[in-house]
């Protein structure tokens, strides 16, 4: 079969064949011959990483009645994204139901052993209702978990692996496991939420400023601003958790940059207020102020001349 070829072959590039009528491998197969012959075929194998160890678990393939000349290598190029993109769908289900207590046992232990380190205590029944929300997602070596200009409505707790954070090509932040990012983006919009910002328009200014990278198979937990928000008015203490990460965080990335003109280049500034972040979101300055202590999202706002559609993610 066509298919197979494509998985065993050693390089892993994508396999072409420009006109099956005139391969000796497929001239008198079925599928060359029948009524509805194909002529034409491309395969690129699926690729995952496991332990270091990378298998193949199938091929994404097109096909035609009609052969070709040629498959230029930029045709042969979109086609291995294609597939990569297919696996990183696959990978993005959850690897166990939801229900699955075992699945949240595991979870409930790293997220004990996250806050531990943050030096935070945290009540085990936010700790529990956290790992229930939270959805269990896989990242594969070098494929982004997010994007420059995806939406901000998440954050992440990295259990295996170590992502990269970079923007215009340099890198600002190595995160290893027991790491956290996306914090700024669930208070960015917690903030807004609280100043009765609209949806539409919170999802139009809360998009990410920098891209992060799987630099090996990452395992991570994944937390929606759907699911935080009411985490964050039942337990105060989940606010002041998410400052302490974001100060933490703030402090590597200002190390990191040589000096302060760095830092303002790449969008590196305090996360508090109505600042940017380098990991969430900025617009224009001038939405609305909103107070905000460790108690949570205050809901006062002070007015501001311009109005609430006017000012940056905050």
């Amino acid at each position: 079969a066509f298919c197979s070829h494509a998985l065993l072959q050693e390089d892993l590039e994508p396999f072409v064949v420009l006109d099956a009528a005139e391969d000796d491998r497929f001239r008198f197969n079925q599928l060359t011959t029948g009524p509805e012959a194909i002529a034409f075929y491309a395969g690129a194998p699926l690729l995952v990483h496991r332990d270091g160890t990378q298998y193949v678990i199938g091929c994404l393939s097109i096909c035609d009645r009609a052969p070709r000349d040629a498959f230029p290598p930029t045709e042969a190029a979109y086609l291995a994204v294609l597939a990569s993109a297919v696996v990183r769908e696959m990978e993005l289900r959850p690897r166990r139901p939801a229900i699955d207590q075992e699945g949240v046992a595991e979870r409930v232990m790293m997220l004990e052993n996250f806050f531990a380190r943050s030096n935070i205590h945290v009540e085990p029944s936010l700790i529990q209702i956290i790992a229930q929300k939270a959805e269990p997602r896989v990242v594969q070596s070098e494929h982004f978990v997010t994007r420059r200009g995806d939406p901000g409505d998440s954050m992440y707790f990295l259990s295996r692996g170590s992502c990269s954070c970079t923007l215009n090509g340099r890198e600002l932040e190595r995160l290893p496991a027991g790491a956290c990012f996306g914090e700024l983006a669930i208070m960015n919009m917690c903030r807004m939420r609280a100043a009765n910002v609209n949806e539409k328009t919170i999802q139009k200014r809360c998009v990410r400023s920098a891209d992060v990278r799987a630099r090996e198979r990452c395992e991570l937990l994944q937390v929606s601003f759907r699911d935080a928000w009411p985490l964050l008015h039942k337990y105060p203490v989940f606010w002041k958790l998410l400052e302490a990460i974001s100060d933490t965080r703030m402090q590597r990335i200002s190390r990191f940059s040589d000096d302060s003109s760095d830092q303002a280049e790449h969008g590196v500034k305090d996360s508090r207020g109505s600042a940017e972040s380098f990991s969430e979101t900025g617009a224009a300055p001038a939405l609305p102020e909103v107070s905000s202590s460790t108690n949570g999202p205050d809901t006062r706002v002070s007015k501001s001349p311009q109005g609430p559609d006017s000012g940056e993610a905050i």
